[in-house]
């Protein structure tokens, strides 16, 4: 009787990948290209700011160069109530457009910063880690996303040390769970407030 032994157990059977090595470089290019495409709109948008203000510093310049005519004027004839309340109105304009261009130039910051952070979160390549939410309000900052394994992000986080823009930042609660699919799922923020739930957030 002949006696048949099987050598080729379970064990030994290629394992389903559930992400391809080319589907993660793929994901993670595609995730760099619309960083970048959001950091050159916001680029686009600090450069109109500028402009604005600028359009905004000459009015102001003209404005100041009118008053001080008016002034002249004043003191060279005797008081005019027409023209005390042409003063008036031209020092009520005056507050009111260096009011938009403080406006305007603080705008202007907040969008470089935004966009010099996304510029760095794009230059750091890690095919462990996968960002799927951005939220950036000021000097608080918090990401989503996925990673390979759990020792992945602290890795992905030390790389931050590297760039100005993101060394800045502080981080205090990081999450780190399986979702339904056995994927993990990470969540970081500088505060306990802002780590619940971060899809609903956008850059």
């Amino acid at each position: 009787m002949k006696t048949r032994i099987n050598f080729y157990t379970e064990e030994f059977h290629p394992q389903k990948e559930r992400v391809s090595l080319r589907q993660s470089i793929l994901l993670w290019f595609v995730l760099g290209i619309v960083l970048i495409a959001y950091g050159f709109w916001l680029q686009t948008q600090t450069q109109i700011a500028i402009d604005k203000a600028s359009q905004q510093r000459q009015l102001v310049t003209l404005q100041s160069q009118e008053l001080s005519s008016l002034k002249q004027a004043l003191e060279a004839r005797s008081l005019n109530p027409d023209l005390q309340r042409d003063s008036a109105l031209q020092q009520q304009q005056l507050k009111l457009k260096r009011l938009l261009q403080q406006r305007l130039k603080n705008q202007t910051d907040t969008n470089k910063g935004f966009s010099a952070t996304l510029r760095a979160l794009a230059s750091i390549h890690d095919n462990q880690v996968w960002l799927s939410h951005i939220y950036i309000q000021g000097d608080t900052m918090a990401l989503s996303g996925q990673s390979a394994t759990s020792d992945a992000v602290p890795k992905w986080l030390k790389q931050f040390q590297d760039y100005p823009e993101l060394a800045k930042r502080q981080f205090s609660a990081l999450t780190i769970q399986r979702d339904e699919q056995q994927q993990l799922q990470f969540s970081l923020s500088a505060s306990a407030e802002l780590q619940p739930d971060l899809r609903g957030a956008h850059d």
